[in-house]
């Protein structure tokens, strides 16, 4: 049990969380029911620029008005700059005297505000209630449990279930920014996530740009490492739920290199597969229809299976879904090209009597494959793409100086 420092009241005791008989700091959390909770100047001043600024702002206005008072109090209400989807804290006293406390003037400082999936678009009135009553629930959440990190209680993040744990991580980093406390949640939040583990690792994958955002507010390395993988993978064209565009201005410029180094490095390799061939074992000629005629048709067999399935996916820009052909690739034997049907062609173009080339040529020509696409199918993923379902590559390495908060 702890001493107060000097103004200030009672103990510091977390069975006393949230509500110290010497707190000199009173927050009105809710109205109807009435709830207040009672807290520490000194403790939300350490961890909170906000607060800090408040208390001086305060002080210098009693001082101005020679008002003499030791507490502080605050009240959290609805604001409707944002439709009811936020909560703004402002602070409810002295107003007899007519002194009003500033708001929060930090630069690129926003108030907490959580957008609603629906909110660009037009609902009926009790769609958009419902909206902004769950959204209003989540910020009121983010407030409760910034203040249980300052007294180094963990925050009560609800069930090991995501998205919701998600939802409320968003909900109290928005608070946490707004009142200038990042660092005092930031541990908590990162232990509670990379405890889900496998869990995480697969939400990750379903919105990967949401958390990378997420990842940059936390400084959280394997957060932010997971996510670009899968954000520079699938750049720019993958239909996740909060789409490329989004991704925060921190970490644009790295998945934006890591992607155009991603596309070239896929085409050299694409390139090498195109310009995969046999040579004649008597002229040691690239087998031609001069040349080793059934090797040749062999080649030309793998090759417009390749261009086959590029124009499946013509339509794509960059080469983000082509990873699963390279894993067929990498997996040779039956899992692309079946001999069955190889000889079938061969068949047909030549006759019976070429078969014989068909399975020595198909083997060389499937493992020369093989080693072209082994760099690029390397998996650094804490998940496996295949039984994912991921169709991106996923090789991509993330070093220290790719990480937002080492650049600054």
């Amino acid at each position: 049990m702890s001493s107060a420092p000097s103004g200030e009241q009672g103990s510091w005791d977390a069975s006393c969380f949230p509500d110290y008989a010497g707190g000199n700091v009173c927050i009105v959390l809710v109205e109807n029911p009435f709830t207040e909770i009672h807290l520490h100047r000194t403790t939300l001043a350490r961890h909170s620029k906000w607060f800090e600024v408040q208390f001086q702002s305060i002080d210098k206005v009693r001082q101005l008005n020679n008002v003499k008072k030791s507490g502080y109090q605050f009240k959290l209400v609805v604001n409707p700059k944002h439709a009811f989807l936020s909560l703004l804290l402002v602070t409810n006293e002295d107003q007899s005297s007519g002194a009003r406390i500033p708001p929060n003037t930090a630069a690129g400082v926003d108030e907490p505000h959580i957008k609603a999936e629906d909110e660009d678009t037009k609902l009926d009135a009790a769609k958009i209630e419902e909206i902004n009553s769950r959204k209003q629930l989540l910020i009121w959440t983010g407030y409760s449990n910034f203040f249980n990190a300052v007294y180094l209680i963990p925050p009560k993040l609800g069930c090991s279930d995501l998205p919701p744990i998600l939802d409320q991580c968003e909900a109290l980093v928005e608070v946490a920014a707004y009142l200038e406390g990042l660092p005092a949640v930031r541990m908590y939040i990162s232990n509670s996530l990379t405890e889900l583990r496998h869990r995480l690792y697969t939400a990750i994958a379903q919105d990967p740009v949401r958390w990378l955002n997420l990842a940059v507010r936390l400084n959280s390395k394997v957060i932010f490492s997971e996510a670009l993988i899968h954000c520079v993978g699938g750049f720019p064209g993958m239909a996740w739920p909060t789409p490329s565009t989004k991704i925060l201005q921190e970490a644009q410029q790295v998945t934006f290199e890591k992607a155009m180094a991603l596309d070239s490095w896929a085409k050299r390799v694409d390139m090498h597969l195109l310009e995969n061939t046999l040579r004649d074992k008597t002229s040691g000629k690239a087998v031609s229809p001069e040349y080793g005629r059934g090797s040749w048709v062999v080649v030309s067999i793998f090759r417009d299976w390749l261009l086959e399935q590029k124009r499946k996916l013509h339509k794509r820009r960059y080469q983000c879904q082509f990873a699963t052909v390279y894993r067929q690739i990498y997996k040779g034997g039956e899992a692309y090209l079946k001999l069955e049907d190889v000889d079938m062609l061969v068949n047909e173009v030549l006759g019976p009597s070429y078969n014989f080339y068909a399975e020595d040529s198909l083997d060389k020509l499937k493992n020369s494959a093989k080693e072209a696409v082994a760099p690029v199918i390397k998996n650094n993923l804490m998940i496996d793409p295949e039984i994912a379902e991921i169709p991106y590559l996923t090789c991509v390495e993330v070093e220290e100086q790719d990480y937002p908060w080492e650049r600054d």
